[in-house]
């Protein structure tokens, strides 16, 4: 699959959502924004603990939201809860419980609609991004992990899934992006570019 990437940008003022897949200490955290009436994503950061004394700077992360909440209009983010439940609620607080969703990808069912949901807009061309070459790496890295459970129509559903657990190949930006995504869905099932 072609993951385009696009020469644009978002406007300031556009209209975006966020997915956010937060780690402490082994994975990467990562926050991708979207733009909801073109569908350019990008990343907002992706920090490697390694690079950072073996812990990720939630401070660092914290200001890459709030520069992407003054500079654009958020209208939701969704952000998987595990090592980040504090900084979550705090968020909560900042940009109202009608932006921030805890959104757990360990629930499969809903997670293998949002991935498809995900690669079907990427074979599409409806999903641009910025050519970030960690983000795209991450996507590179994203392996189809086959779930038991099936859609309506009884099509097997999948979610992603490292090449090998615990292996060096990290997907964290695939997975937020996969959330990014399902936001902007969210936001546009809801009204938002009507």
């Amino acid at each position: 699959t072609v993951f385009d990437v696009a020469l644009s940008e978002a406007q300031k003022g556009a209209l975006i959502v966020a997915g956010f897949d937060g780690s402490d200490v082994d994975d990467h955290t990562a926050l991708i924004l979207c733009d909801v009436t073109t569908g350019f994503t990008w990343a907002a950061g992706i920090w490697n603990p390694a690079e950072h004394g073996g812990k990720v700077p939630h401070d660092q992360v914290n200001g890459a939201l709030d520069d992407a909440a003054t500079t654009y209009k958020l209208l939701r983010l969704n952000a998987d809860p595990p090592y980040w439940k504090d900084e979550i609620a705090d968020w909560e607080g900042r940009y109202g419980s009608e932006v921030v969703h805890e959104w757990p990808t360990y629930r499969n069912r809903v997670m293998g609609f949002a991935v498809r949901d995900f690669a079907t807009a990427i074979s599409s061309g409806q999903l641009t991004h910025d050519g970030d070459l960690t983000f795209a790496k991450h996507i590179a890295n994203a392996h189809r992990k086959e779930l038991n459970e099936r859609d309506d129509k009884g099509v097997r559903l999948w979610t992603l899934q490292k090449e090998r657990a615990g292996g060096p190949d990290k997907i964290d930006a695939a997975v937020a992006a996969v959330l990014a995504w399902e936001a902007r869905l969210e936001v546009i099932a809801e009204g938002a570019l009507n």
